[in-house]
């Protein structure tokens, strides 16, 4: 198997072109890298776009491909040229958009479509050649493939266990170091306790309409009683009604078709339940149940509080942190530079220890200690308020470079 990765036409590039230009030009290169180095990757992305059987020995992954013609330079942002036994298969044009931008894909395409005719690079697959758009959100176009960024994202997660390059891409995209970010949180946690069941069942999530969310995430999910969270749901929409009066749910099921039978799942699961869904003026969430993320391991919080909680995806990729095989998300405890910071509502109490068993310091609400030092290991004993706070204690230790937390419950 042979790739090959361009960028401006020059040859054996490395991540260290991919640098420079602006939000929408740094996803693309990122994204053409990506599909060079990483034969998975390359095959969700031909999976997405129905491609999967495709066979082929080159590919040839080839970013700001130029027209170069007198008085007209145009660029494709990600040109995929396939070869078998050097013979030219099949190429695809990708007209990316910034995952930040609301371009739509409909524009998008009429801008792919121009790129069909007068590249050179394109002359031996005359016939053979496709247009794809990516951007922010999908919109159904004739003779056009399209896909989202969080379609991508979506198929590229379960992977990048599997897959160095891959996690490098959504270190990247998704900003675990503090890179570049195109959503302000990508994941909505929402605590659903007796509704869990109804929610699983129907992709229907209810409340009081002045509970409104923040911001619009990436994707949504649900903490059961005990706080586990195991898939995250794409949004499909969000709409204000009456759940219980029939003129309403009928003109949203023109517009969702199915959703007066998940509405009635919903309800009845809630009936089974002994809970019996009240009237008055609603804000309903739509799940995409068709194409749920789920989780390699489940997720909690260290305590399944009342409130909605934004997190960002990378919290959810971290590998089992914890003494019950969950992957542990909080917003308690962070370290930066050496520097302990804590961050509580006065539920828990922290006390750090040195691994000589001295007391360092007591946190209670907000306090910072440091700087720890790498070759130190340190324990945050957590002392509960409350039944809710299970979690014993934080073991801290410096690993590969940075500073681990692991969760003893």
């Amino acid at each position: 198997m042979c790739s090959e990765f361009r960028l401006y036409g020059k040859l054996n590039c490395t991540v260290f072109d991919l640098i420079s230009g602006d939000l929408e030009p740094k996803q693309t290169k990122a994204l053409g890298f990506l599909l060079s180095e990483s034969q998975l990757a390359l095959s969700v992305f031909l999976g997405l776009i129905k491609h999967c059987g495709l066979k082929y020995d080159k590919v040839i992954v080839d970013c700001e491909a130029q027209r170069k013609q007198q008085g007209n330079n145009d660029r494709i942002d990600i040109l995929l040229r396939f070869y078998l036994n050097r013979v030219p298969q099949i190429a695809f044009i990708v007209e990316a958009k910034s995952a930040g931008a609301n371009t739509s894909a409909h524009k998008a395409a009429i801008q792919a479509a121009k790129y069909t005719s007068g590249f050179r690079q394109l002359s031996a697959f005359k016939g053979m050649i496709h247009t794809i758009t990516l951007t922010r959100e999908v919109k159904e176009i004739t003779q056009c493939v399209s896909l989202s960024w969080s379609e991508l994202i979506t198929a590229l997660f379960p992977k990048a266990s599997k897959d160095k390059h891959i996690k490098d891409f959504l270190t990247f995209f998704l900003n675990i170091k503090h890179g570049m970010k195109y959503y302000d949180e990508e994941i909505l946690s929402i605590p659903a306790g007796v509704t869990y069941d109804a929610i699983m069942s129907s992709g229907i999530y209810e409340c009081p309409v002045q509970y409104k969310t923040k911001k619009r995430s990436l994707f949504i999910t649900f903490r059961n009683k005990k706080g586990l969270m195991d898939r995250l749901y794409k949004l499909t929409d969000i709409v204000e009604f009456d759940i219980n009066e029939m003129t309403a749910i009928n003109e949203v099921n023109k517009t969702w078709p199915g959703f007066k039978t998940r509405l009635s799942t919903y309800k009845q699961t809630l009936r089974n339940q002994g809970q019996d869904p009240v009237s008055g003026n609603k804000r309903v969430y739509i799940l995409d149940l068709d194409h749920p993320l789920v989780l390699p391991f489940p997720v909690r919080p260290v305590e399944n509080n009342a409130s909605p909680v934004y997190y960002s995806l990378h919290e959810f990729l971290t590998p089992v942190n914890s003494s019950i095989d969950c992957v542990i998300v909080q917003k308690d405890v962070s370290i930066e530079n050496d520097i302990l910071s804590i961050h509580t509502n006065g539920k828990k109490i922290y006390h750090l220890f040195d691994k000589s068993g001295n007391k360092l310091q007591s946190f209670a609400t907000v306090g910072t200690y440091g700087p720890l030092q790498v070759d130190m290991k340190y324990e945050l004993i957590v002392q509960g308020s409350n039944r809710n706070v299970e979690l014993k204690r934080i073991c801290l230790e410096y690993v590969d470079k940075k500073w681990t937390m692991f969760y003893q419950f």
